[in-house]
């Protein structure tokens, strides 16, 4: 594991460092020509550049176990795989639709629940008021058969008299 990491470092050495060294070696043919002419001078200071080389070395938080591989191709797209994604995407999307279907149902059965629910609450306070008025009513007829009962008692007593 330590020996592929020491390897990769050391080629990124070898083959960065002679890109470097090639940077230095373009400068420093610039520094000498640089000093022909003043005019050419400013010239060739704006056109070439000092080159740096710099790294960047990303190291693993766990330890590699296998080789390290590093691939220049850039990741081709396999068509089976994008054909199999596409697949997965349909269906998903195919459930979701189901899904928003069964929501709208269940909404719509909600709003109804709600809606029988009141009707519900309103026929029972009609039956409510309907039973008060119908004892009320009976109450009355009782009232009225005994004020008759008592009246004819009244005039049996005043006849038998």
């Amino acid at each position: 594991m330590e020996i592929s990491v020491t390897c990769a470092l050391v080629f990124l050495l070898v083959f960065g460092g002679a890109c470097c060294v090639d940077g230095r070696q373009e400068a420093s043919n610039a520094d000498t020509s640089k000093d022909d002419a003043g005019q050419k001078r400013s010239y060739r200071a704006s056109e070439i550049k000092p080159s740096r080389c710099s790294y960047t070395f990303v190291v693993p938080q766990q330890k590699l176990t296998g080789a390290l591989c590093v691939s220049t191709e850039t990741a081709r797209v396999n068509s089976s795989e994008m054909a199999s994604l596409r697949a997965l995407l349909d269906r998903q999307q195919e459930q979701l639709d189901t899904m928003r279907g069964q929501l709208e149902k269940e909404g719509a059965l909600a709003s109804e629940m709600r809606v029988l629910r009141k009707e519900s609450i309103n026929m029972n306070a009609r039956i409510t008021q309907l039973y008060a008025q119908l004892l009320k009513e009976i109450i009355q007829k009782k009232d009225q058969a005994l004020e008759q009962r008592r009246l004819e008692s009244l005039v049996l007593n005043a006849t038998a008299q």
